[in-house]
């Protein structure tokens, strides 16, 4: 997939990364603050968001470009 890389604040906490409702796997480099990702195929806009134990981010959207 895409590689996307995700900026915020509090993502050392994150347990899940989601596509609109696909989970991907992630990598956390702490030295940046930043989270990893490669975008699950799709098509469309999606709703991008990070959860953890406890709370869900606010969903940002990701375009997918044929």
């Amino acid at each position: 997939g895409t590689p996307v890389t995700l900026t915020g604040t509090n993502l050392s906490a994150a347990t899940t990364v989601n596509f609109g409702s696909p989970t991907t796997t992630f990598s956390y480099n702490a030295n940046t603050q930043t989270i990893r990702v490669a975008a699950p195929v799709g098509s469309g806009t999606v709703d991008v968001t990070v959860s953890n134990a406890s709370s869900l981010s606010n969903a940002l959207q990701f375009t997918y470009t044929p």
